[in-house]
């Protein structure tokens, strides 16, 4: 069968020598169309096209909010956008120089490439923001490679070595599938540890997690500064060794013995947790 281009060609043929010859044609004979299950192949492969493209498209936007959600940095997602673009463009273009055609099996094919080239940024990502507060970007990049990358390694090998043995398959979605699973492997790895880790190592925030952190404690902030005046309690007890006194504690209390041995001064901010005076003193 034709490649999907020659058959764009011969439709248009088709379609200007129809207009010619309707032009010409008497009133009444003037309105012919032309049929072929050729042409239902060729649309039927142009929507595989637009339905490919929007696959990826859909895979890439949730793909960026798996990285953000894990990651909780805009730049790191950034980083990870790219890196996906170019295992994406990387893998095409190598099928495409090796003269493969988008057909039915590649359209299914690249709608799971997307899925796999994400894979590894994810767990580089994950490993970066691993030190909490202010680490420089060197340090940070140093200990994803060092603790992520033998893992990242291990899979892509075992995955390559499960493409290979596919290619030795009789049915041929599994073949193509291995060569775009090889293609996908080769390039994710390359774009993980070369495009995202240098990136990160030149680029990389020394805080990635600062914005997402600052969110999230303005909203705890804004609850605590909700507590009631009935939350706030200054307590002095004499405790004598044999009670069993307990008392409401929070994270924020502060605790100091005062006088013998026995007298506690419990200053409670907020009550949230049960603290034992005797055991704490």
């Amino acid at each position: 069968m034709a490649s999907i281009p020659e058959i764009d060609d011969e439709w248009n043929r088709f379609e200007k020598f129809l207009k010619e010859e309707s032009n010409t044609a008497p009133s009444g004979t003037n309105k012919f169309i032309h049929a072929s299950p050729l042409w239902w192949w060729f649309d039927t492969n142009q929507q595989m096209l637009s339905t490919a493209i929007g696959a990826a498209g859909i895979a890439i936007a949730f793909s960026a909010v798996v990285v953000l959600f894990s990651s909780r940095s805009l730049i790191l997602t950034l980083f990870a956008g790219v890196c996906i673009l170019y295992v994406l463009a990387a893998a095409t273009a190598t099928l495409v120089g090796m003269g493969w055609e988008l057909g039915f099996l590649e359209s299914i094919c690249f709608a799971i490439l997307v899925g796999i080239s994400c894979d590894f940024v994810i767990h580089f990502g994950h490993a970066y923001i691993h030190f909490p507060g202010h680490v420089d970007r060197h340090e940070r990049t140093k200990y994803a490679v060092l603790h992520m990358g033998p893992s990242i390694l291990a899979a892509a090998a075992t995955t390559f070595a499960a493409a290979i043995v596919m290619l030795f398959c009789k049915v041929i979605f599994f073949t193509k599938f291995a060569m775009i699973l090889l293609m996908t492997i080769l390039h994710a790895t390359v774009g993980s540890f070369v495009v995202y880790i240098v990136f990160n190592d030149i680029f990389g925030p020394a805080e990635p997690t600062k914005l997402a952190d600052k969110l999230f404690s303005c909203g705890k902030k804004d609850d605590a500064s909700n507590s009631t005046d009935e939350d706030l309690v200054l307590a002095k007890y004499d405790v004598d060794e044999k009670s069993n006194l307990e008392v409401t504690l929070s994270s924020k209390g502060e605790i100091s013995q005062n006088g013998g041995e026995n007298e506690v001064e419990v200053i409670l901010f907020e009550k949230s947790e049960h603290y034992d005076p005797i055991k704490n003193a």
